[in-house]
């Protein structure tokens, strides 16, 4: 009987320990299924077409909303056309970037984007039905820290995909 515990235990801290392992070599995010990553950059005070730019990433394509439209809220009206592969995968690495605390963060909006012409950065996403949307200040000195590398990595991704 003490040895069939033993066991276990050992077993319980096998599988506990692996867990933490696994978070501690998985700190990227991994769209699968009906999962999606939509990211963009928005000015009010802009001509032209570069002004509002938004891609809706899956696991295995990439689309632009060819709509355009600067809106704030989760009424954002959009139409999703397919990119060419060669876009998707220029895009498909982002997700090697995305702060896996935004899944749990409750703030929809960090510093004050478009507030004085200086832009936002807009991301929503749809991981393991959880469906939440973000804004950004463009200006990062009004943004957590935290949240730098993955914001500079969407502006990359934004200007190689125009």
């Amino acid at each position: 009987m003490k040895s069939k515990l033993i066991f276990i235990l050992t077993l319980t801290m096998f599988y506990c320990c692996s867990d933490d392992k696994q978070l501690e070599d998985n700190k990227t995010l991994t769209l699968l299924g009906n999962d999606y990553l939509i990211f963009g950059s928005f000015y009010g005070y802009c001509g032209g077409e570069r002004c509002v730019e938004t891609f809706k990433l899956t696991a295995t394509e990439l689309f632009e909303d060819s709509l355009d439209k600067y809106s704030f809220g989760s009424d954002y009206a959009t139409n999703f056309i397919l990119m060419p592969n060669n876009k998707f995968l220029l895009a498909q690495n982002i997700t090697a970037n995305f702060p896996l605390n935004l899944l749990s963060e409750n703030n929809k909006t960090f510093g004050m984007p478009d507030a004085y012409d200086q832009g936002g950065i807009r991301i929503q996403f749809n991981i393991n039905g959880s469906q939440k949307l973000f804004y950004f200040d463009n200006d990062l000195k009004n943004v957590p820290q935290q949240y730098h590398v993955f914001l500079n990595k969407v502006k990359e991704k934004i200007q190689l995909l125009q």
